[in-house]
């Protein structure tokens, strides 16, 4: 991707920590939700709309069985067909998914993943003012804020249009939104900003807990021993409950876990903890 202001244009103090943001930031964003077919957006798009094709198919079965209706999708043949392309399609896409980065270039992968842990790696170029300032937007919007009103003031009694920026150095609006954000991810409140403020490792650590508790490690162990490889009486002897199948409610509480969802963090003020 390209940013519309160089690096000596950004309100950034650490240039030299800027430009290996900039470089670290195109890359995720572009394995995250790039036009690769592989993107991570449209794997998980992929995922899901897997499962809602399947589902509705699912419906129609129970519905016509119920009914004592004729239906092709009660073939035995065909839907034996269509049950095993549905989990080893599900299966092979939550193991992608979460495949580790590999060390060699000519095998490297895309996956949710690989960008979780090299962002996490590269938590120091995070900062406040990195986060915020990176393309043009002003890191403190105080000051074009009140040139804004100025300007208004200036013009008199009377009604005036004036439309706010979203981007660039008098985009106050958004640099409010942004360093609001910023509060959030990195426990701070406004009376105790900094340009150096990271985001807390609390955040890496519930998207991990998030992942573990959705069982996705449990699908692809199964995965694993009996689509991935044809494993032995003695290697499938060391499956655990959950890990010899799945149901359809133990596949959703999976896809919820990559979706993610929203959670609420302490913000600190002037040395004191509240909640935000």
């Amino acid at each position: 991707m390209t940013y519309s202001y160089a690096p000596e244009d950004c309100d950034v103090l650490d240039k030299p920590n800027l430009s290996l943001y900039r470089t670290k930031r195109a890359e995720w964003i572009q394995l995250l939700t790039g036009k690769d077919d592989h993107a991570v957006s449209r794997q998980i798009s992929a995922m899901l709309w897997n499962d809602a094709v399947f589902r509705v198919a699912n419906e129609s079965r129970r519905l016509s069985r119920k009914a004592g209706y004729p239906s092709s999708a009660r073939n035995w043949s065909l839907a034996q067909f269509m049950d095993q392309g549905f989990v080893a399609t599900q299966t092979l896409s939550i193991r992608k998914l979460m495949e580790k980065a590999s060390n060699k270039p000519a095998r490297q992968v895309i996956s949710l993943r690989r960008v979780l842990d090299d962002i996490r790696s590269h938590r120091a170029l995070f900062t406040r003012e990195n986060y915020i300032a990176h393309d043009g937007l002003p890191y403190d919007p105080a000051l074009p804020k009140q040139a804004h009103f100025d300007r208004i003031i200036s013009r008199g009694s009377g009604v005036h249009t004036e439309w706010l920026e979203t981007t660039g150095p008098r985009a106050w609006s958004t640099s409010e939104l942004a360093n609001a954000k910023f509060d959030q991810l990195s426990a701070v409140g406004p009376e105790a900003r900094s340009r150096g403020d990271l985001i807390q490792n609390r955040i890496f650590d519930d998207i991990e807990t998030m992942l573990t508790e959705s069982g996705w490690e449990n699908i692809v162990e199964f995965g694993n021993k009996f689509i991935a490889h044809a494993a032995d009486a003695f290697s499938r002897s060391s499956l655990i409950d959950g890990q010899n199948g799945f149901s359809l409610d133990t596949l959703a509480k999976c896809h919820r876990g990559f979706a993610g969802q929203r959670r609420r963090y302490k913000v600190r003020s002037c040395g004191k903890v509240r909640t935000a």
